[in-house]
C-alpha cells in the first residue's frame, strides 16, 4: 500500500520556489563593469558604467574613491572624491534634450540594468595620475554593493619630471604631487600621486613649472617652490616640500576651490 503525503500551502510554495532556482534569503547579485578601465589624464571622452542584476526600475548610489595605495579595495583613508546616484530608466532630460551633465540610464528601459555615461573632463580629479575604485550600493537595499577598479596612468609625452615629496628631509607617502605655473595662474596642470616612498613622476608637455605638493594634515611653502624647466625629451628632477600643517598660516578660501595664501604658506582649499 502507498500512502501519499498531503500537500500543503508551505510545501507548495517551497516546490514552486525550488523550480524557480529560488532559495529563501536569496539576494540580487549586481554587477558593475567599466568602460574603459584605464584612461590617460589627457583622456576627453565619456566613461561607461554598466551595472546589472537589478530590481526593475533600482535606485543606486555610486561612489568613487581615491585608492591611495593601489591595493584595488577600499580601505578607511581612502578619499570619497565623487558621489552620486541613477535610476533604472530613468534620465533627465530639458524640453526634451538630455541633460548629460546628469547622469542617467541612457537605454532609457526600466530592465534592471543602468548604462551610464560621465564625461571624464568634468570629473573632480581628471587630471589626477592615480587608481580609483567605483563601488555601487543599493540606495535602500536588495544586493551587496560591488566595486570596480578604474586607473588615469601619465599623458604620453616624452619629457617628464621626477622626484620625492619630503617634509624635514624625511619622505611622505601617499602625497599629492603637481605642477603649476610659476606664478600660480590657474589651477594644477597635472597631478600624480606619489608611493609610499614619497616618489613621483610627472609627464608633461615643454614648459617652465612651479613643483609643488599637498596631502591631508600638510601645506605647501609656495614662496620658494622648486622651479624647473622641462625641454624636449628631458627627465628633470624636484624635491617639492611638505610641512605639517600650522593653523596659525591657514585662512578658509574665498570660494571652494580657490588656492588660499598666508604669511607665505599655501594649502589646497578642497582638501582637508
Amino acid at each position: 500500500m502507498t500512502t501519499k503525503a498531503a500537500i500543503t500551502p508551505f510545501t507548495a510554495l517551497l516546490v514552486t520556489c525550488a523550480s524557480l532556482g529560488m532559495t529563501a534569503g536569496t539576494a540580487l547579485a549586481a554587477s558593475l563593469a567599466i568602460t574603459p578601465p584605464s584612461v590617460a589624464a589627457s583622456y576627453t571622452g565619456t566613461i561607461a558604467l554598466d551595472i546589472t542584476g537589478l530590481a526593475t526600475g533600482q535606485t543606486v548610489l555610486v561612489e568613487t574613491f581615491l585608492d591611495i595605495n593601489g591595493n584595488g579595495t577600499i580601505d578607511t583613508g581612502d578619499i570619497l572624491v565623487q558621489s552620486f546616484q541613477v535610476t533604472d530608466g530613468q534620465a533627465l532630460s530639458i524640453d526634451g534634450v538630455r541633460n548629460t551633465n546628469v547622469p542617467g540610464d541612457e537605454d532609457g528601459a526600466a530592465n534592471g540594468k543602468i548604462h551610464t555615461l560621465l564625461n571624464f573632463a568634468a570629473f573632480s580629479v581628471t587630471k589626477s595620475v592615480a587608481k580609483f575604485v567605483y563601488r555601487v550600493s543599493p540606495a535602500t537595499s536588495g544586493f551587496t554593493p560591488v566595486p570596480a577598479a578604474f586607473t588615469i596612468t601619465q599623458p604620453v609625452y616624452a619629457q617628464k619630471v621626477v622626484g620625492k615629496v619630503t617634509s624635514g628631509g624625511s619622505a611622505v607617502q601617499y602625497a599629492f604631487a603637481f605642477l603649476i605655473d610659476p606664478a600660480f595662474n590657474g589651477g594644477p596642470i597635472i597631478i600624480a600621486l606619489a608611493d609610499a616612498n614619497g616618489n613621483f613622476t610627472l609627464n608633461t608637455a615643454p614648459g617652465t613649472y612651479a613643483v609643488a605638493a599637498f596631502k591631508p594634515g600638510f601645506v605647501s611653502d609656495f614662496s620658494a617652490p622648486p622651479v624647473v624647466k622641462v625641454n624636449t625629451g628631458a627627465t628633470v628632477h624636484a624635491e617639492p616640500l611638505a610641512h605639517r600643517r600650522r593653523p596659525q598660516h591657514l585662512r578658509q578660501p574665498d570660494r571652494p576651490g580657490q588656492w588660499c595664501r598666508d604669511s607665505g604658506r599655501s594649502n589646497f582649499g578642497e582638501v582637508e
